[in-house]
């Protein structure tokens, strides 16, 4: 009964807020914001760069807002000054008054937020910004759900007017997995690449290993510095496994000898969960290994160029730098079911593109190799060109040239 009332009153709320959306419509207004929106309200992702770069050549354009219902740690006094924290009720009104006078309004998770898009921005022009390259079969997510969960998840992709992707290639994926007509989506260039250069990497390794030591404390200074980030693996409620729980299946896994490794060689591990898992400190193995999630750390990309290798499974994370000279491995666990449930967009083989790791035995070789073999670095460039047509260096200028272009329109 408590449930039927509490949806009751759910329904009754939207369609009273509905109601005043469209009443507003009748209110003569001058669209003067750009509204940016993070991942899962994150002040993060393509957003979060886009934002910046566009905040520091702005003159007499529209007004940068982000919005961030997380903690965004910003310095900057001038970008601060233009994030809105939604914090209170009165944070939520300015919230509203912005997307009533948004011109233009970028996202990067479509069902973030999606009602007040759609009731209160919906004369605003409305640009998707991915948030990745998604590894997964495409339609594979929307049959676990219920017909009104699917018909809701349907629902977020109605009011988008742009979808900026990285390659032909993802181009057309996206069209077939979304049903987004094909002129709707634009080969750009994802801003993010602007940071994810190998010499914006080495420029930025210092910095970023500085951050990292801010984060997890100084006794990760001087470490050799493994990212383990999987991929969510299933999808039933409460199923909250961790990246650590998904490493002790590889073949021949004894924690001892995991544990004995690290310290041995002076290795750090930071674990990232999706962000959806929500691991906690408790999972740390020992003192050499750190938590590291969304809730810690909004932005990973701001910190990749201090991580010396990379581990993940089926996230499309690694494409970013499969390009580069950093050791990556692809973990796969024996007796997995995840292909089955979820499906590749290409065949495995392919994707890992010789990176695969299947065993302890052979994730200890990876990570005190510092070399990549030449089979591995062909297959990887071939990644590389397949899924990012635009040079990381013109990507944020091409992202700000259609800017431009969509303000003068």
């Amino acid at each position: 009964m408590r449930i039927a009332v509490s949806l009751l009153l759910n329904r009754c709320a939207f369609f009273a807020i509905a109601a005043l959306g469209y009443l507003l419509a009748i209110i003569p207004r001058r669209r003067r914001y750009i509204v940016f929106l993070g991942h899962q309200g994150h002040y993060n992702g393509n957003a979060k760069y886009l934002f910046e770069a566009y905040l520091k050549e702005a003159e007499d354009g529209l007004e940068p807002i982000f919005v961030a219902r997380n903690h965004a740690d910003i310095s900057e006094p001038l970008t601060q000054a233009h994030i809105l924290h939604l914090r209170s009720s009165s944070s939520y009104f300015s919230f509203i008054a912005f997307l009533w006078k948004a011109k233009i309004m970028f996202v990067t998770t479509p069902g973030y937020d999606w009602k007040s898009r759609h009731l209160f921005a919906w004369r605003a022009k409305t640009i998707l910004l991915s948030n990745g390259i998604p590894l997964k079969a495409p339609g594979q997510i929307a049959k676990h759900f219920g017909a009104l969960k699917k018909q809701k998840y349907l629902s977020y992709w109605k009011d988008i007017d742009q979808l900026w992707v990285s390659s032909t290639f993802e181009r057309y994926l996206a069209s077939a997995s979304l049903s987004v007509p094909i002129e709707k989506i634009k080969v750009n260039g994802a801003a993010r690449q602007s940071q994810l250069s190998e010499t914006a990497t080495r420029q930025n390794r210092e910095t970023a290993r500085d951050k990292i030591n801010a984060v997890l404390g100084q006794e990760y200074v001087g470490k050799r510095l493994v990212l383990l980030a999987l991929t969510q693996r299933a999808y039933q409620e409460g199923n909250k496994a961790t990246a650590l729980d998904s490493l002790s299946k590889l073949d021949g896994y004894e924690r001892s000898e995991l544990v004995q490794f690290l310290e041995e060689n002076n290795i750090g591990l930071i674990v990232r969960d999706h962000f959806l898992t929500n691991g906690q400190h408790e999972h740390e193995l020992n003192s050499h290994c750190a938590y590291m999630g969304a809730n810690v750390l909004p932005e990973l990309n701001d910190v990749i160029a201090g991580i010396d290798v990379i581990l993940t499974d089926y996230s499309g994370l690694y494409l970013d730098f499969v390009g580069q000279d950093i050791p990556i491995g692809l973990l796969r666990f024996p007796g997995d079911n995840f292909l089955e449930q979820r499906g590749l967009i290409l065949p495995d083989e392919f994707l890992t593109a010789g990176m695969g790791v299947s065993t302890q035995e052979a994730l200890f070789s990876l990570i005190k190799n510092t070399k990549i073999e030449a089979d591995t670095r062909a297959r990887r460039d071939m990644l590389q060109r397949l899924f990012f047509e635009v040079e990381p260096e013109a990507c944020l200028q091409n992202n700000l040239s259609e800017l431009r272009a969509l303000i003068e329109g």
